[in-house]
């Protein structure tokens, strides 16, 4: 059964905890071929989708269009057993956004993941962590 890191990371008794939930590993995979941007990973420069690149300019329907047809070639390019429904893009602020994944796996029911983005750039001393 395979076997990954829980993210948000958590220790406990010295160890950093880890899971088997397929759910959640799949979510983190999807989240992290997401987030990561182009030329990042430096044995892998073409890994990634580079959602924080959608923050520096307003989101419109092409934009959205033109990301999701990437990220969803991406996803299912880097996540084996996953196939990837729709991605939603929704600009809560100009530096931040929500993205929904709906995905679906072998013998699953459509499943889906939400996360944030913020563009880093737009931290202050002030921001909330």
């Amino acid at each position: 059964m395979p076997k990954s890191l829980r993210v948000p990371f958590q220790v406990s008794g010295g160890k950093i905890l880890s899971t088997t939930d397929m759910t959640q590993i799949n979510e983190q995979k999807i989240v992290n071929v997401l987030v990561t941007s182009k030329l990042e990973r430096q044995m892998l420069p073409e890994y990634g989708a580079g959602v924080q690149a959608l923050l520096f300019d307003s989101i419109d329907e092409l934009t959205e269009v033109d990301f999701k047809t990437d990220a969803v070639a991406e996803v299912l390019a880097r996540v084996s057993g996953v196939t990837v429904l729709d991605v939603k893009v929704k600009q809560t602020e100009e530096s931040e956004a929500t993205i929904t994944v709906y995905y679906r796996t072998p013998l699953s029911n459509v499943q889906s993941t939400t996360f944030n983005v913020v563009v880093p750039s737009a931290l202050t001393e002030e921001s909330p962590l």
